[in-house]
């Protein structure tokens, strides 16, 4: 979709350094551009100006002073799944065995961890409640321990969920994606174009019933974030104006992707969700005033 609507994003998947699972360490604000996150929103924005970007994803924690502070110069947007499909699905995207991610359950050291992993790809953050941890912002993420959330930062996760501008939920992702369309005056690309990925990852990485159920009962919290996720989504598109079916895109859309410093080094990661999408007069889908979008799939 974002390539059949012409728009720019960082080469790799749409991460500029410092925002991918792979890159926080090589951030071009500090790390996972932590800067970026306490400056002044215009250090951002013009920074996507720079580099011609008006579509950016982030595939770690939410930059909650970003999405508060900023919304007049970003437009957020993100995809949320039922969270055991999602840990499954990590799982085999990042190739981790059974028996080493449920050890993240257990609290036990994880075996044969290698350092070049970072707490987005493994660790109990990954397990315990990954959305609601992320909805939190960075120090929940990485540093409230296994199984230590509360009622609080589920009512946190949810309060910051329902500042973003789009809500897609994955299992019903065609129709999710007429927030998009309608929104933002989106072209609607051919469904083959809405599906890409980098893989399902290992299918031979099967959980047992008894692993799936602990899964569920640790990811409490996820879950009713996940309810509240698709009753908002829900509203959401309630509220659309959906009096004219969006546009088809024409056929042939090229890649457009731009090269940041440091931008060859972006990695692939799971896909988290939001779009920051750059306001800056509504002029439409070019130059230098077309919105900026931050999709994070968390």
């Amino acid at each position: 979709a974002r390539v059949a609507n012409g728009l720019v994003a960082p080469k790799r998947n749409c991460n500029l350094p410092g925002d991918g699972p792979r890159t926080l360490d090589k951030g071009l604000s500090g790390h996972a551009n932590l800067e970026w996150d306490t400056q002044v929103c215009e250090r951002r924005a013009q920074a996507y100006d720079e580099w011609g970007l008006n579509f950016h994803a982030v595939e770690r924690w939410l930059d909650v002073n970003l999405l508060r502070n900023c919304r007049s110069h970003f437009f957020f947007a993100t995809v949320i799944r039922e969270p055991v499909s999602r840990f499954v699905s990590h799982c085999r995207f990042e190739r981790t065995p059974t028996a080493e991610a449920m050890a993240w359950a257990k609290r036990d050291p994880v075996p044969n961890m290698e350092d070049e992993f970072s707490a987005v790809q493994r660790g109990p953050a990954v397990l315990d409640n990954f959305y609601v941890r992320s909805l939190n912002g960075r120090d929940t993420f990485l540093h409230v321990p296994f199984g230590q959330l509360t009622e609080n930062h589920l009512v946190t996760a949810a309060e910051n969920l329902a500042s973003f501008q789009v809500v897609m939920i994955l299992e019903r992702l065609d129709n999710s994606f007429q927030q998009l369309y309608h929104k933002l005056n989106w072209c609607m690309p051919d469904k083959s174009h809405t599906r890409r990925s980098f893989g399902k990852g290992d299918d031979s990485i099967v959980f047992s019933k008894s692993q799936l159920d602990a899964i569920a009962e640790i990811n409490h919290y996820d879950a009713r974030l996940y309810s509240f996720a698709d009753s908002l989504a829900q509203a959401i598109q309630n509220n659309l104006d959906i009096q004219q079916a969006p546009k088809k895109c024409k056929p042939g859309g090229k890649m457009k992707i731009a090269s940041p410093p440091g931008a060859e080094d972006g990695g692939r990661g799971v896909r988290r969700a939001g779009r920051d999408a750059r306001r800056g007069g509504r002029k439409g889908r070019g130059g230098r005033g077309r919105r900026r979008m931050r999709r994070e799939e968390y």
